[in-house]
């Protein structure tokens, strides 16, 4: 496997603010690692002030390259344009909003030489802007791929990764706006288990939170919902089941809809046991934790109150009946995707 000695960044660009952008550009070109190119990928921008900014920049260092696309494209095929166009094997994103820590480039790549089976690898990630927070990820595959059947877990303009095997994998998906990280990172999760990844555990970014764009967040909801539906899918599990797979809102349920909870959440761990990814404890946690609030939402029901009682007095033995613990098996050949 290639050593992560030189990369190519990714940073595309659409009529981004010129002072956002000459930040974020700035924060990648004084890193501590300097062996990098710099690939501006200019998506069709119109707006005067952001052209100028790309254009000085291309001329006052060598590192930068700057790309037009011929019209707008979007940005999933602005991004697998720049994979194509990338010179050195390992990829790092960055975003024309965001900041990168001076030495995130140097830490990331240490890492990733100490730990040549990973080949994904993100940070965690300070907020900034309309909110204010440390934002920590989980750190090992197994975690992270769990997660994504949630959320994404895996902060995009973070990561470093293998250009290869990212092209190898169709790059990324068109189909999902404003979520084609989550898409690519589902779609490698369940058809390339080859593919590692990680979350360094130091914050080497600050992500700019901008929720002014109620489109942008609606377009963005809807895209991670038709994710985990195609995802649970190729596990087996039907998209009626999926709202089982979260707490119940606060009304009354009944004993009927608590026995409809619990077939439901059988099945998925079913589904969920035969995946390379699957963590007993924690898939049994989580199970546990939603039927915990539905035996409360379905009392004083005779069926409940006796669910109530089993998770009382026989808790382990009444989550082995439900969740029986059996060794993951290798997954079926199913895809998220075709490829």
């Amino acid at each position: 496997m290639t050593d992560p000695e030189k990369l190519s960044v990714l940073l595309p660009v659409y009529n981004t603010r010129s002072d956002w952008l000459t930040v974020a550009v700035e924060s990648v070109l004084n890193q501590t690692y300097r062996e990098f190119e710099l690939l501006l990928l200019n998506d069709g921008s119109t707006n005067p002030d952001t052209l100028s900014t790309l254009v000085a920049f291309e001329k006052a260092d060598d590192r930068v390259r700057l790309i037009h696309n011929p019209k707008n494209m979007g940005l999933p095929k602005t991004l697998n344009r720049g994979l194509t166009l990338a010179r050195y094997d390992w990829v790092a994103r960055m975003d024309g909003d965001d900041i990168s820590e001076p030495q995130r480039f140097e830490k990331q790549i240490a890492f990733l030489k100490a730990h040549p089976d990973i080949t994904i690898l993100g940070t965690n990630i300070h907020t900034f802007g309309e909110t204010h927070e440390v934002c920590r990820f989980p750190e090992h595959h197994k975690e992270i791929a769990a997660a994504m059947l949630d959320h994404c877990a895996l902060t995009h303009p973070t990561v470093i990764f293998r250009k290869d095997q990212i092209l190898a994998a169709g790059g990324y998906p068109s189909e999902y706006p404003n979520a084609e990280d989550y898409a690519l990172w589902t779609k490698l999760v369940l058809h390339h288990p080859e593919v590692r990844m990680t979350n360094l555990q130091e914050t080497l970014l600050r992500y700019r939170v901008n929720r002014s764009r109620p489109e942008y967040v609606k377009s963005q909801a809807d895209s991670c919902h038709r994710i985990r539906v195609a995802a649970f899918a190729a596990l087996g599990v039907p998209e009626q089941l999926l709202p089982y797979f979260a707490k119940p809102e606060r009304k009354r349920i009944s004993g009927k809809k608590l026995k409809a909870y619990e077939d439901a959440l059988c099945h998925i761990f079913s589904a969920l046991q035969r995946q390379p990814f699957f963590i007993d404890d924690l898939f049994r946690e989580r199970m546990l934790s939603i039927l915990r609030k539905a035996v409360k939402r379905a009392l004083p029901s005779p069926y409940a109150l006796r669910r109530a009682g089993s998770l009382l007095l026989r808790r382990e033995a009444y989550l082995d009946s439900l969740f029986p613990r059996r060794a993951p098996t290798k997954p079926a050949a199913d895809s998220l995707y075709s490829k």
